[in-house]
Parts: C-alpha cells; sequence; structure tokens
C-alpha cells in the first residue's frame, strides 16, 4: 500500500511540478522492488514499535488504565 502511494505521489510531482518551459524539474524513478522494500521495511518497523505498548498495556488492569 505505502508503496503505490509513493510510485502514485512521484507521478504527480514529475506531472504537476513543471519549471517555467513546461518540462518537469525533476526526473524522479522509482523501481517497483524499492517501493516494495520500503513498504515492507515500514511495516515490520510498525507492528515492531507497537509491540511494546501493546504488551504493557495488556497487562494492566482496565479500572487502573482508566484512571490513568
Amino acid at each position: 500500500m505505502l508503496g503505490l502511494l509513493a510510485v502514485a505521489l512521484i507521478w504527480a510531482f514529475t506531472h504537476f511540478v513543471k519549471s517555467s518551459d513546461g518540462l518537469p524539474l525533476f526526473n524522479i524513478t522509482l523501481p517497483w522492488r524499492v517501493a516494495l522494500n520500503v513498504a515492507l521495511v515500514a511495516s515490520v518497523c510498525g507492528v515492531l514499535a507497537a509491540i511494546a505498548p501493546a504488551r504493557r498495556a495488556a497487562a494492566m488492569d482496565p479500572a487502573q488504565a482508566i484512571r490513568l
């Protein structure tokens, strides 16, 4: 999903941001494997970052958590 978003943003930037002579300011290319790797690494990092707070919250008493 993030890879598709990256590709869409790059496409929009290269097609709508143009210099005064009508040519794109930058020639940006993103191979699909790079986009896939970025999406995979971002997903893994997000899941790993969520593990510690989720474990801590699961160990709490619900009544005590509401009071905090």
